[in-house]
């Protein structure tokens, strides 16, 4: 199996999300005040090895509503691929929009009591992976 392959097949199963190339998000300052809050902004992260390749999900969430996805390269810190998009928080939800086309995922999550470890579960609501919050 090659290198490009794990890397897809993470991103499509591993982040449950997402197709598409990596696209910069809308313009975000546009004449909108609304600031998203709470405890998942910020950067989340995981570390999974695959035939010897280990690599980093991460995932940003930033308070004007945008967030990145993206696998890097654990070794070079070089990402691979990445993804950006807009995300809303409701009812313990939180729903992505990424791509060209546009494709929404709309993903339970549940942050620990101290805000540093985030679970992030599959459109299944019962599977999930555990990220930890990057300082």
């Amino acid at each position: 199996m090659n290198k490009n392959f794990v890397i897809v097949t993470v991103m499509l199963c591993s982040l449950s999300v997402m197709s598409g190339c990596i696209d910069q998000p809308s313009d975000t300052n546009d004449d909108s005040t609304d600031v998203v809050q709470g405890p998942i902004i910020g950067t989340w992260s995981n570390y999974e090895t695959s035939e010897n390749y280990t690599y980093q999900i991460v995932y940003s969430f930033y308070s004007n509503g945008s967030f990145f996805s993206g696998v890097r390269d654990a070794a070079t810190g070089i990402y691979d691929v990445g993804l950006w998009g807009t995300f809303t928080i409701s009812n313990e939800r939180v729903e992505m929009v990424a791509g060209d086309p546009p494709s929404t995922a709309s993903l339970k999550y549940s942050i620990s009591a101290d805000d540093t470890t985030l679970l992030l579960y599959y459109e299944d609501d019962i599977n999930f992976d555990v990220f930890t919050r990057e300082q």
